[in-house]
């Protein structure tokens, strides 16, 4: 439960870093989804449902049968999926102890270059794009670490949804 909690604490906190690009600039190879899947699609064959997140209206969370559960020399403890309204938005993946989430972030580094870490003692970085933005974050006490990929477009979407559902709860709501 924690992981989907930090997931949705990304999404977010997407805008104030959705606009970074001008500041920090691209990063190398940026994706248009995840292991194949782009942003934008429909759910695919061979994906089990595994929870929904309450935020922006409902977030269903999948897990793909027979993923692969390594990148580079990390193990990983799981690769999720998600879709809002039926689109693919964002994946995440999940990771414990330190050996994992290094050889992590050396594949990650590896592919999109070395991303922004605002503070060197805190293990959280991120990675602006024109269409995916990605995060990295590792909790020393908890040993786990997540990364994320977010789509840009459909969070922008997603924040249009928040705001008239908040717009309309302040009109009936008062």
């Amino acid at each position: 439960m924690r992981r989907y909690i930090i997931i949705a604490v990304l999404l977010l906190a997407a805008p104030v870093l959705a606009f970074q690009e001008e500041e920090y600039g691209y990063y190398n190879n940026e994706p248009d989804g995840f292991r194949g899947i782009k942003w934008g699609d429909a759910l695919p064959d061979g994906m089990a449902k595994i929870g929904t997140e309450a935020s922006f209206g409902g977030i269903d969370i999948y897990i793909r049968k027979g993923d692969k559960l390594t990148i580079g020399g990390a193990e990983l403890e799981q690769v999720a999926y998600y879709f809002w309204r039926g689109k693919f938005i964002s994946s995440a993946i999940n990771t414990k102890d330190s050996g994992n989430w290094n050889a992590l972030m050396d594949a990650l580094k590896a592919k999109f270059g070395k991303g922004t870490q605002n503070n060197p003692y805190i293990e959280k970085y991120y990675w602006p794009g024109a269409k995916t933005n990605i995060y990295a974050n590792y909790n020393e006490f908890s040993k786990e670490g997540s990364i994320t990929f977010i789509s840009l477009d459909h969070y922008k979407k997603m924040q249009a949804y928040a705001e008239q559902k908040a717009k309309e709860g302040a009109e009936d709501g008062f």
